[in-house]
């Protein structure tokens, strides 16, 4: 006799008279199958088995007018940290050194419906870790685009949260549920799911969050889905009291932005000017003493209280002669250091190499990985200021090209 049959004969009948005569019920070739299939789904964890997904439940992501629904918005973090204390971290709760100097960026960012794709310097395919936060679960949201929604702080993780990490000995092509209390990562989470798959996370995003009943949008780079500007969204933002732009252009991503870059000049020793033919040509000194007034103003348009002290920011850079001294008055007064934990292990040899299939030509380089770095407050780069040719060279090149 064949397992299954056994596995059928094993069913009996419920009545009380039918136990006590120990009658068996025979099952049809039918019956068995349907048995069979139903155990096999259980068991193996096929892909669109319902049993799996019973949990999920459609959102629509808008309403009989066209307009956003809040209730079909999944905010999804790509990231390579375990929680810690059942939160996602910023950097300045993440990275804290042993003199006390915390990162400057305290900020966590998600793309809305999708999992962010290249944006013309990082990419997060290779992430460990797919969050997947409803996002009217998240309170301390700021605001930004479609591709990159911002919150000030860290993020506690909420009831309905999704993780999706890789497990190479899930079978291709199917997906492992489990409840995030029963493995050891995860185990202070509540009302959490974890998915494995054979898969990175960041390449099956889009069936899953398809699976969990949102409706998966193409990745946008820099603007919203797709890259185009979806005044439904904006107006969404409004309603919802947040702010309708890019994370780049709020006035504490600008004073990150500068104390980042100062770490970066500090780091390769350079001055705060950019000399060619032996003039100043640029004084990124001079550029940011003249920021304070305009972050000040910038904070009361956007209704966005800057967490940084921004006047003693500026005093620091009037008084500092190098961005060195700079970056260690920074690190002591202001008690913050780089967000980028790993920049002293760039892999300059790469950049370069980079560096020459932007530009076209193996025979040109950009002299050193420090003449690309971009002050992302001024826009401006040493080799933007120093060959401004080459540099209309680099902005032309499409970023599908590199």
């Amino acid at each position: 006799m064949s397992n299954w049959l056994k596995i059928a004969n094993l069913f009996r009948t419920t009545s009380n008279a039918a136990r006590q005569k120990s009658h068996v019920v025979r099952l049809s070739p039918k019956q068995i199958e349907r048995y069979k299939a139903r155990y096999k789904a259980k068991t193996e964890g096929d892909l669109w088995s319902a049993t799996l997904f019973s949990f999920a439940r459609k959102h629509s992501l808008r309403d009989g007018n066209g307009e956003i629904l809040e209730d079909g918005l999944i905010f999804c973090r790509m990231e390579n940290n375990l929680p810690k204390d059942g939160s996602l971290r910023t950097a300045r709760d993440l990275i804290i050194k042993g003199d006390g100097a915390r990162g400057a960026r305290n900020s966590l960012h998600g793309s809305l419906n999708h999992a962010v794709g290249f944006n013309g310097l990082y990419s997060w395919s290779d992430s460990k870790y797919s969050y997947m936060i409803p996002l009217k679960k998240i309170p301390n949201l700021v605001g930004g685009t479609p591709v990159d929604l911002f919150t000030h702080g860290s993020v506690r993780i909420p009831p309905g949260t999704v993780i999706v990490r890789q497990n190479k000995e899930i079978p291709a092509g199917r997906y492992k549920v489990v409840n995030a209390k029963l493995i050891d990562e995860f185990k202070d989470l509540r009302g959490v799911k974890v998915i494995e798959t054979s898969q990175k996370p960041h390449s099956v995003s889009k069936q899953i969050i398809t699976k969990l009943g949102y409706e998966a949008q193409e990745e946008g780079m820099l603007i919203g889905w797709g890259d185009h500007v979806d005044k439904t969204f904006l107006k969404f933002l409004n309603k919802k009291g947040l702010v309708p732009a890019a994370h780049c252009n709020t006035p504490n991503s600008k004073c990150e932005q500068m104390i980042e870059f100062i770490f970066n000049r500090a780091h390769f020793d350079r001055s705060w000017e950019v000399v060619q033919d032996g003039k100043v040509i640029f004084s990124y000194k001079d550029e940011y003493s003249k920021l304070v007034p305009y972050l000040e103003e910038l904070s009361k348009k956007y209704n966005y209280p800057l967490d940084f002290d921004v006047r003693k920011l500026q005093t620091i850079i009037l008084e500092s002669a190098t961005p060195k001294e700079a970056a260690n008055r920074i690190r002591t007064e202001l008690k913050y250091c780089s967000s980028v934990p790993d920049f002293l292990s760039v892999d300059e040899e790469a950049m370069i190499k980079q560096s020459k299939m932007i530009v076209g030509s193996a025979n040109r380089i950009c002299r050193k990985v420090d003449d690309m770095a971009v002050d992302m407050v001024t826009g401006k780069t040493d080799i933007y200021l120093t060959a401004p040719a080459l540099a209309e060279e680099i902005k032309s090149v499409k970023l599908t090209e590199m």
